[in-house]
């Protein structure tokens, strides 16, 4: 496609190692529930998501966002996305979130469900990293 700025990686990008921050993350959290999938992928219905498993789906979404929050540069852009409609994984894995970092802000966000638009039912929130000390990054002439 004649791309040159934009380097995929295959890894769990809970190990990434690295000292390079990135101006935009798109975090679309794998595992989830996937209940909002249930239409195109209907043996969803015969998982057993027990509070446990639940749990855990939720303690992996927590440790992507915080090493997206450590790779996000100041005034970059985060995107979170969850193909499910469950609370745990979105408005309460975002409201936790936020809650960690005061330099955090939600540019937009939404829940999509997958009887509107004839689609499948997804969840996203768009957050920027604010740039809390203007004069560490402002290059003086």
């Amino acid at each position: 496609m004649g791309i040159t700025n934009i380097y995929p990686h295959l890894l769990d990008a809970r190990e990434i190692k690295t000292e390079i921050q990135y101006d935009k993350i798109l975090c679309d959290a794998p595992p989830c529930s996937g209940l909002s999938v249930i239409k195109r992928k209907p043996e969803i219905k015969y998982h057993t998501f027990t509070n446990q498993k639940l749990a855990n789906l939720v303690e992996i979404q927590e440790q992507l966002l915080e090493k997206a929050y450590e790779l996000l540069k100041p005034g970059g852009i985060l995107v979170y996305s969850t193909c499910t409609f469950g609370g745990y994984e979105n408005t309460v894995q975002i409201r936790n979130f936020l809650a960690k970092y005061d330099d955090l802000e939600i540019i937009a966000t939404e829940q999509i469900f997958s009887y509107e638009n004839n689609t499948d039912g997804f969840y996203y929130c768009k957050i920027r990293k604010k740039i809390s000390n203007y004069k560490k990054y402002v290059k003086y002439i």
